[in-house]
């Protein structure tokens, strides 16, 4: 399997990305603004809400910061990120999800302590924050440094760090069993920390590694100021891309994070859209006609990247319409694999997002 290319290439500043923009901002009440950013172009769209397009001073600021966070080790470097950082804080609390768990942080009351835990990903962002309150809550109440007692008595906290920030020094550590957590409490962790919510702190990107010293990915990212949410998320198939969301700190984070999935997904359909209609490479036969020759297919699938679009569009025979017509029609509508509610292809090597009317040659009644 060869490294991973960047496959798409795209004017985020069209009309198709600023009306889905335009539409997530009117479905989730206490939105402000909501955007797309490539990292490794530094390019994007930001809509504000009443369907107003940003000022170019504003979406530069989000290229920026999106860019400085998220496109590596050199970008956190960019005096235009180092300006864009300190803009948005102080920081009060953050979340940040990738394959493995999730990392919360958050300060306990307006002191210099930051408590730091993981959970598994499994559990979801709003159970996940919500978890991150409680405890954080129980902690300030008791007035002590030891989290040991509170973090234990749930069932879902992996590893839990209280961090004085001035000293950077560790108050209290615990662990649910040992080393059970990916992330590796180092020195390299504290300073991320302490860079993260001392004010006057350097600007640093989400420049993260498990345990083992690979880089972590972070998919999912949440930042809270006084005033507002921050929140970031890496579109599937493209890592370099990010929808960027501003949000009054009162919106509902179920719904939020459900419409943010929602237009994702449809921002990747767009993509698919656009490639099929451009002419992609797309071997839409032989059509498997035995058990045996699908699954040579899916074994090939399986061998993909997977952030391999074009590579899936090519295998899987797609086309953005129906074939056939009559008895012999044959769409997505009717596949077995096709799930209705979120116009999604369900077969585990084919996660595209697609419409009812197309097809793909691993088509099953």
């Amino acid at each position: 399997m060869g490294q991973w290319e960047p496959q798409i290439r795209t004017n985020l500043d069209d009309e198709v990305y600023q009306a889905q923009l335009d539409e997530f901002l009117s479905s989730v009440p206490g939105t402000l603004g909501a955007g797309l950013v490539n990292t490794r172009f530094r390019e994007g769209a930001y809509r504000l809400s009443g369907g107003r397009a940003a000022a170019a001073d504003e979406l530069q600021a989000v290229i920026d910061l999106t860019a400085g966070l998220f496109g590596g080790p050199e970008a956190e470097k960019d005096p235009r990120f180092i300006q864009a950082f300190a803009a948005v804080r102080p920081i009060e609390s953050a979340f940040f999800n990738f394959r493995e768990e999730s990392l919360l942080l958050s300060r306990v009351e307006d002191t210099e302590r930051v408590l730091l835990i993981t959970v598994s990903a499994n559990l979801n962002q709003a159970a996940a924050l919500n978890l991150r309150r409680m405890v954080t809550e129980q902690i300030q109440d008791s007035g002590k440094s030891e989290i040991g007692p509170v973090l234990d008595a749930t069932n879902e906290i992996l590893l839990g760090v209280l961090l004085d920030l001035k000293e950077g020094q560790v108050l209290d550590r615990y662990e649910r069993f040992v080393e059970v957590s990916v992330v590796k409490t180092d020195d390299d962790l504290i300073e991320f920390v302490r860079d993260l919510f001392l004010a006057d702190g350097p600007a640093r990107g989400l420049n993260l590694h498990h345990r083992d010293a690979k880089p972590i990915e972070i998919r999912r990212a949440e930042i809270v100021t006084p005033t507002r949410s921050l929140l970031w998320a890496r579109l599937n198939f493209d890592p370099e891309h990010l929808m960027v969301v501003a949000a009054d700190r009162r919106v509902i984070p179920g719904l939020l994070s459900i419409m943010m999935r929602a237009t994702e997904v449809e921002t990747v359909r767009i993509w698919v859209d656009g490639l099929l209609s451009y002419g992609v490479k797309s071997t839409m036969s032989p059509f498997p006609n035995t058990q045996a020759e699908f699954l040579d297919i899916v074994r090939d699938l399986r061998r993909l990247d997977k952030n391999d679009l074009l590579g899936r569009l090519d295998l899987g025979g797609f086309a953005n319409y129906t074939v056939g017509d009559g008895e012999e029609m044959q769409r997505c509508q009717e596949c077995i694999y096709y799930l209705p509610n979120g116009k999604w292809c369900d077969l585990p090597e084919l996660p595209v997002p697609v419409e009812p009317h197309w097809w793909c040659r691993l088509w099953k009644m």
